[in-house]
């Protein structure tokens, strides 16, 4: 994927009409909102809150011999439109990115124009969403608890990892 603009650990491949991106720092973390034709969305820039992924429920993507660990949620709404969420594995959290379509058309655009990189020293091997096809059930990141007072879930770590 050929990436026009880097936002951490997101990139775009800018698509044909007026694409704007627009950056919020946070404190520790931020967000980038991204307006193109058909679809908008959402892309994370990490924390303060980090969240860790249930390594049994969500899904493995490999390529070349990289493997990224994500969950991806789809919803048709009302009038043919879409929503569709993403939360990617970063070991002691995960970042996420979020997008709404205006059709199933606006929704392939932006599988085909959000990209996620894995390797931050390697930019040119970013990966299209649409790549992350496997479909969670689950309609909320499967995300770890790790309240001292309960049993760690089936499948985290017994205690959060560190950075």
């Amino acid at each position: 994927m050929l990436c026009n603009a880097i936002f951490g650990v997101f990139c775009l491949a800018l698509p044909m009409g007026n694409t704007t991106a627009d950056m919020q720092y946070l404190g520790f973390g931020g967000v980038v909102s991204v307006s193109a034709q058909g679809w908008n969305a959402t892309l994370s820039l990490g924390t303060d809150a980090p969240q860790v992924l249930n390594p049994k429920d969500i899904a493995e993507y490999c390529d070349d011999g990289q493997c990224v660990h994500y969950w991806h949620h789809c919803t048709t709404m009302q009038a043919g439109k879409m929503a569709c969420d993403f939360s990617f594995d970063e070991r002691c959290t995960s970042v996420t990115a979020s997008f709404a379509a205006d059709s199933q058309e606006g929704a392939d655009r932006a599988l085909a124009s959000i990209g996620f990189v894995p390797d931050y020293n390697k930019p040119r091997d970013a990966i299209a969403l649409s790549a992350f096809s496997q479909m969670s059930v689950l309609a909320q990141p499967p995300v770890c608890n790790f309240d001292s007072n309960k049993k760690p879930d089936a499948g985290c770590p017994a205690t959060q990892p560190l950075p």
